[in-house]
């Protein structure tokens, strides 16, 4: 019976111990982002996102929204939604997942899950679009909130992540989507973060964005540098 009773405890135990998934690490420096070489990172593609079917380019206006244009490459058509504003497309199980957020006031996120980008709206002509007719047809809205915003999403062993920064709690963690809302599922930091949707992915697997943190009046600048399920933060100057 002890036997049994010590099994339980230790599976128990198990169960309710928390294993972080990433391991993260914070560095301090004097140096600058370009000093440290995050401007010397090359983003796999000139454009926003691209794979073997679209090349994808995005606007930003700030609080007045966004758009992000997927053009075919067998026949240059081109569909469009509104996005507010895009940080970055993850494609995964052939689908496509963008992350959307801006800083504006307290702040705010939305991502989306684009299963065909034909089913899009198309654009007409040249013209910049600027919401006209069903702006977000053929996209699913997986989860959106206020007071918090989206640094960068990834994906790690054929999950999506996210790094957020919740504003109200004043702390930023990794998380993952579940029924419409974001499971924190590690803790980051306590630093008030300001996001600036300037994000590279390398050739050779790296997720890279450049963010600031608010030290009084000051901005520090920071970036962090994501590969596999190895994270560092670089604290600059």
């Amino acid at each position: 019976m002890k036997y049994y009773l010590l099994l339980l405890l230790c599976y128990t135990t198990l169960l309710s111990a928390q294993v972080d998934i990433f391991k993260v690490e914070t560095f301090q420096t004097n140096d600058s982002p370009n000093e440290l070489g995050f401007h010397k990172l090359e983003h796999y593609s000139p454009y926003f996102y691209e794979d073997e079917n679209y090349t994808v380019t995005t606007e930003c206006h700030g609080e007045f929204g966004g758009e992000v244009y997927f053009k075919n490459k067998k026949n240059n058509t081109v569909t469009v939604a509104s996005a507010t504003c895009p940080v970055i497309i993850n494609k995964l199980n052939s689908k496509y997942y963008l992350t959307a957020s801006l800083p504006h006031l307290s702040g705010f996120y939305n991502i989306y899950e684009i299963d065909d980008p034909t089913e899009l709206v198309t654009k007409a002509n040249d013209s910049v679009f600027h919401n006209t007719g069903d702006s977000r047809s053929g996209m699913k809205l997986l989860s959106a909130d206020a007071d918090k915003t989206i640094v960068l999403s990834f994906v790690y062993k054929l999950k999506l992540y996210h790094i957020v920064f919740d504003t109200f709690a004043n702390e930023s963690y990794i998380a993952v989507t579940e029924k419409a809302y974001l499971k924190k599922i590690q803790k980051l930091n306590n630093w008030p973060i300001v996001i600036t949707n300037d994000v590279k992915i390398t050739k050779n697997g790296h997720n890279a964005a450049l963010f600031y943190i608010k030290e009084g009046t000051w901005l520090r600048s920071c970036y962090i540098d994501i590969f596999e399920n190895q994270i560092k933060i670089y604290l600059c100057k």
